[in-house]
Protein backbone atom coordinates (compact mmCIF):
# COMPACT_ATOMS: atom_id res chain seq x y z
CA UNK A 1 0.00 0.00 0.00
CA UNK A 2 1.43 3.14 -1.19
CA UNK A 3 2.07 6.54 0.98
CA UNK A 4 -0.41 9.41 0.12
CA UNK A 5 2.18 12.23 0.28
CA UNK A 6 -0.99 14.72 -0.26
CA UNK A 7 -1.69 14.07 3.28
CA UNK A 8 -0.59 17.02 5.76
CA UNK A 9 0.35 14.53 8.22
CA UNK A 10 3.01 12.68 5.74
CA UNK A 11 4.38 15.67 4.65
CA UNK A 12 5.08 16.97 8.31
CA UNK A 13 6.04 13.47 9.44
CA UNK A 14 8.73 13.65 6.22
CA UNK A 15 9.91 17.15 7.53
CA UNK A 16 10.48 15.68 10.81
CA UNK A 17 12.43 12.85 10.19
CA UNK A 18 14.75 15.36 7.60
CA UNK A 19 15.13 17.37 10.90
CA UNK A 20 16.20 14.91 12.89
CA UNK A 21 18.72 13.07 10.29
CA UNK A 22 20.18 16.90 9.40
CA UNK A 23 20.81 17.45 13.05
CA UNK A 24 22.55 14.16 13.65
CA UNK A 25 24.69 14.56 10.77
CA UNK A 26 26.24 17.39 11.88
CA UNK A 27 29.30 17.09 14.26
CA UNK A 28 27.20 19.01 16.99
CA UNK A 29 24.35 16.37 16.84
CA UNK A 30 26.45 13.33 16.58
CA UNK A 31 28.12 14.55 20.29
CA UNK A 32 24.93 15.59 21.63
CA UNK A 33 22.91 12.30 20.60
CA UNK A 34 26.52 10.46 21.52
CA UNK A 35 26.44 12.01 25.17
CA UNK A 36 22.30 11.22 25.34
CA UNK A 37 22.61 7.96 24.63
CA UNK A 38 25.58 6.95 26.90
CA UNK A 39 24.35 8.57 29.98
CA UNK A 40 20.47 7.63 29.39
CA UNK A 41 20.41 4.38 27.12
CA UNK A 42 21.80 1.79 28.96
CA UNK A 43 21.09 3.13 32.51
CA UNK A 44 21.38 0.51 35.36
CA UNK A 45 17.17 -0.05 36.86
CA UNK A 46 18.32 -2.98 39.11
CA UNK A 47 18.85 -0.77 41.91
CA UNK A 48 15.53 0.42 41.58
CA UNK A 49 14.59 -2.66 41.25
CA UNK A 50 15.34 -4.39 44.15
CA UNK A 51 14.58 -1.72 46.54
CA UNK A 52 10.91 -1.43 45.22
CA UNK A 53 10.96 1.70 43.57
CA UNK A 54 8.76 1.90 40.57
CA UNK A 55 8.30 5.01 39.99
CA UNK A 56 12.28 5.29 39.37
CA UNK A 57 12.09 2.18 36.70
CA UNK A 58 9.55 4.44 35.23
CA UNK A 59 11.51 7.31 35.47
CA UNK A 60 14.54 5.59 33.16
CA UNK A 61 12.11 3.73 31.21
CA UNK A 62 10.85 6.91 30.08
CA UNK A 63 14.18 8.24 29.43
CA UNK A 64 15.05 5.46 27.27
CA UNK A 65 11.88 5.50 25.61
CA UNK A 66 12.98 8.89 24.63
CA UNK A 67 16.06 7.85 23.52
CA UNK A 68 14.65 5.30 21.58
CA UNK A 69 12.47 7.60 19.60
CA UNK A 70 15.13 9.75 18.62
CA UNK A 71 17.37 7.04 17.48
CA UNK A 72 14.70 5.43 15.58
CA UNK A 73 13.94 8.83 13.68
CA UNK A 74 18.06 8.92 13.11
CA UNK A 75 18.73 5.49 12.06
CA UNK A 76 15.97 3.60 10.69
CA UNK A 77 15.20 4.78 6.87
CA UNK A 78 12.34 7.16 5.84
CA UNK A 79 10.65 4.07 3.78
CA UNK A 80 10.77 2.41 7.57
CA UNK A 81 9.96 4.98 9.42
CA UNK A 82 6.91 5.98 6.84
CA UNK A 83 5.34 1.88 6.65
CA UNK A 84 3.22 3.23 9.66
CA UNK A 85 1.01 5.42 7.00
CA UNK A 86 0.90 2.94 4.22
CA UNK A 87 -1.16 0.64 6.81
CA UNK A 88 -4.84 -0.17 6.57
CA UNK A 89 -6.73 2.53 8.56
CA UNK A 90 -10.04 0.56 7.58
CA UNK A 91 -11.03 -2.86 9.72
CA UNK A 92 -12.35 -4.91 7.01
CA UNK A 93 -14.38 -7.30 9.45
CA UNK A 94 -16.86 -5.47 10.90
CA UNK A 95 -17.86 -4.54 14.23
CA UNK A 96 -16.83 -7.86 16.51
CA UNK A 97 -20.05 -7.04 18.37
CA UNK A 98 -22.05 -7.44 15.56
CA UNK A 99 -21.01 -10.45 14.33
CA UNK A 100 -23.96 -12.59 16.38
CA UNK A 101 -23.11 -13.09 19.62
CA UNK A 102 -21.64 -10.49 21.91
CA UNK A 103 -20.72 -10.05 25.68
CA UNK A 104 -24.42 -8.21 26.04
CA UNK A 105 -26.29 -11.54 25.82
CA UNK A 106 -24.25 -13.02 28.69
CA UNK A 107 -24.15 -9.58 30.89
CA UNK A 108 -27.97 -9.31 31.69
CA UNK A 109 -28.61 -9.17 34.79
CA UNK A 110 -25.25 -8.30 35.90
CA UNK A 111 -25.89 -4.69 34.63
Amino acid sequence: MAVDDSDPRVQAERKLIAAYKKVAATPEGKTVFEDLFSRFLWQDSRPHVQAGNATGVVFMDAQRMLLRYIDRKVNLTEDELMSSFSLPTEIKQGDPLDAGQSHRQFSEGYL
